[in-house]
């Protein structure tokens, strides 16, 4: 075939996506228990809306606008340079504060972790299994996209996106899930393009520790063991020109809440698949491989310098 050249990556990623153990090493195999560390001291500018103080919480949006009860005492003491950690909520800076005749107005920008905290460590070890407790959301360009269909354990998402549609189906099994993937491009009413992934992928551990001495982050060490997984991937191509998949992914698949003290964290499941294909108007191509894998991934800061603490496997 003339002129054809196809290139075709497949990862499977574990990233940590929001603000987030010195656990030992199980050493009998998997085991579902977690082990959570927040053990810390705020600086002095640091106010903690506790739990039992969300009542007084009237409302935030998005553009980090807080609105408290005006009898409030912790929102009537805020000012600008503060640090805001509400639990469960937000880590924010605060900009302004305004009293109002029913309620005080906080106007708040980004914040970190080491701004609010002083010295400590938090650190997470906990096991993410393909059951009801993973958020069943896909996450793809900036939309959420819900599931079509949610019966018992299965799932199944149908969304299309310019001329690209997708049919993500996953059936939760606990110690792994069932994954289908289908993404089509379409010309008018012919398809030139398809991409399938069929198989399965397995349960695994996510795990983080972080130290802070003098505001100043001072280690961080992230890992996800057991990732395992085994797959097929199909791709059929007609004369469709140059088409770049890479554009369309990566997609985050399930979400997986964790409290760790007040703050949220969220570990996201995505999967990245970069195809760049050129396929001649008189041509076409059929393409499949099986892989398994097993493997580590994760990363080590010391304060000064990052290294990675990963391993392909098998």
């Amino acid at each position: 075939m003339k002129n054809f050249r196809l290139i075709l990556l497949v990862a499977l990623l574990v990233i940590l996506a929001s603000c987030s153990s010195d656990s030992p090493t199980k050493p009998n195999g998997w085991t579902g228990d977690e082990a959570i560390t927040y053990n810390v001291e705020y600086t002095d500018a640091t106010t903690v809306i506790e739990k039992d103080e969300l009542a007084s919480l009237l409302g935030y949006d998005e553009n980090g606008n807080f609105k408290f009860e005006k009898n409030f005492a912790k929102a009537k003491s805020l000012k600008k340079g503060d640090i805001l950690l509400v639990y469960g909520t937000a880590l924010r800076k605060v900009v302004s504060v305004a009293e109002n005749s029913g309620d005080i107005t906080v106007k708040t920008e980004d914040a970190t972790l080491n701004e609010a905290i002083e010295n400590g460590k938090i650190s997470w070890d906990v096991p993410c299994e393909f059951n009801i407790s993973a958020v069943p959301i896909i996450q793809h360009q900036g939309k959420e996209y819900f599931p079509t269909t949610q019966s018992g354990d299965e799932r199944e998402w149908q969304f299309s996106v310019g001329e690209y549609s997708y049919l993500i189906s996953m059936k939760l099994l606990g110690a792994k899930a069932d994954v289908k993937f289908e993404i089509e491009k379409k010309i008018g009413e012919n398809v030139k393009g398809k991409f399938t992934i069929d198989g399965i992928i397995e349960r695994f551990r996510s795990k983080s520790e972080m130290d802070f001495s003098n505001s100043t982050l001072t280690n961080f060490n992230q890992e996800n063991t057991d990732l395992k997984g085994d797959l097929k991937l199909s791709l059929t191509v007609a004369a469709s020109g140059n088409d770049n998949f890479s554009q369309e992914l990566p997609i985050v698949l399930l979400k997986y809440p964790v409290m760790v003290g007040p703050i949220p964290v969220f570990i996201n499941v995505k999967a990245q698949i970069v195809i760049n294909a050129v396929v001649p108007y008189d041509g076409s191509s059929q393409v499949s491989a099986k892989f398994k894998y097993d493997s580590q991934t994760g990363f080590k800061y010391d304060g000064y310098d990052f290294s990675a603490n990963a391993n392909i496997g098998s």
